[in-house]
């Protein structure tokens, strides 16, 4: 993933879920959970320990130990899209 280019889908009202090593089931779980939400990358990121996620949006960071998708959806909800962004209406 070019995470400069996430920087920009942030700047949009994006919100980004990465998350350490996980089994391909697990990735398919959350991948499912989240299918047709707006405004969402989900992606591996190698620097997360194993299990671990983190959801960024402008301005705002959550760091969980596991993968926990009432967190995701709860911190989704409140982030996307936020007024904290520059540019929320853009693509």
């Amino acid at each position: 993933m070019d995470w400069r280019a996430a920087v920009h889908s942030l700047e949009h009202g994006y919100v980004i879920l990465a998350y350490g090593a996980i089994s391909p089931d697990e990735v398919r779980r959350l991948e499912g959970a989240f299918r047709g939400e707006r405004k969402l990358i989900i992606t591996p990121k190698a620097s997360l320990s194993p299990g671990e996620m983190a959801l960024v949006s402008w301005r705002r960071l959550q760091r969980c130990k596991g993968l926990d998708l009432e967190v995701a959806r709860a911190f989704i909800r409140q982030n996307r899209e936020s007024r904290l962004a520059p540019e929320p209406q853009g693509p």
